[in-house]
C-alpha cells in the first residue's frame, strides 16, 4: 500500500537535510548582505527578525491554501518526523534551566495529546491507486488555526516567563504525538481493512479463473 519502512525513511531524511541547506543557505546570504551595514551584527538580528515574520505568514496562507491537498499518509516518515521533534524538545528542556513541577508538565503534555488525537480525526483518509492518503477538512483547519493563535498570543504574553514557555512548547510536543500517534493507528486500520476485503477478492478471482481453465 505504501513505499517500505527504508525508503520511507530515506526520503525523509533527504527531505529534512535539503531543508537544512537551505536554512544554512539563507543565513550565509544574510551574513553577507548584513556586512555591508555599518552594524552587521544589528543588522543580521534584523534580517532574521524579518525573515522569520515573513516565514510565519508564508506558513499560515500554504496552510490555508493547500490544507485541502491530499498526500500520501507514510507512517514510518510520520513516527521518523516525530522521534525528531521529541528529541528536539528533550534537548531543550535539558538546556532550560528550572523546570515547572512535574504535574504541570504532565498536565502539558496531556492537554496537548488529547488535542492531538482529536486533530488527527480530522483528518479525511481514502485508498488512492493502492496508496493511503489523506486530506484536511474544515475542523483540520480550525483546529490548527486555533492551536496556532493559541501559541502565538501565549508567546506574546508569557514570552518573558520561562516555565510559562516550556509549558507553552511541551503542550505543542504533545500535540505532535497525538495527532501523529492517532494519524499512525488511523493509517494501520485502513490498511487491515483494505488487506482484509482484498484476499478474500484474489482468491475469489484465482476460483473463476481455475474454472476457466476446465
Amino acid at each position: 500500500m505504501t513505499r517500505n519502512i527504508g525508503a520511507q525513511i530515506k526520503g525523509e531524511i533527504l527531505g529534512r537535510l535539503k531543508t537544512g541547506a537551505m536554512l544554512v543557505a539563507a543565513l550565509a546570504v544574510l551574513v553577507v548582505i548584513s556586512a555591508f551595514f555599518p552594524n552587521p551584527l544589528q543588522t543580521f538580528f534584523r534580517l532574521i527578525s524579518i525573515a522569520g515574520m515573513a516565514m510565519l505568514i508564508l506558513s499560515v496562507v500554504m496552510m490555508v491554501l493547500t490544507f485541502r491537498k491530499a498526500k500520501t499518509i507514510e507512517p514510518a516518515a510520520l513516527l521518523l518526523a516525530l522521534a525528531i521533534s521529541v528529541a528536539g524538545t528533550l534537548i531543550s528542556l535539558w538546556f532550560g534551566g528550572r523546570l515547572p513541577a512535574t504535574s504541570m508538565l504532565l498536565a502539558a503534555v496531556l492537554a496537548g495529546s488529547l488535542i492531538g488525537v482529536g486533530w488527527s480525526l480530522t483528518t479525511l483518509l481514502f485508498i488512492d491507486n493502492t496508496q493511503i492518503r489523506g486530506r484536511g477538512t474544515a475542523w483540520y483547519l480550525v483546529i490548527w488555526g486555533l492551536t496556532f493563535a493559541m501559541n502565538q498570543i501565549g508567546a506574546m504574553v508569557f514570552g518573558h516567563v520561562p516555565s510559562a514557555m516550556t509549558l507553552l512548547m511541551l503542550a505543542g510536543a504533545g500535540l505532535t504525538v497525538g495527532n501523529t500517534l492517532g494519524l499512525v493507528i488511523r493509517v494501520q486500520r485502513v490498511a487491515a481493512l483494505v488487506s482484509a476485503i482484498a484476499i478474500p477478492a484474489v482468491a475469489a478471482s484465482q476460483a473463476t479463473r481455475r474454472g476457466d481453465v476446465r
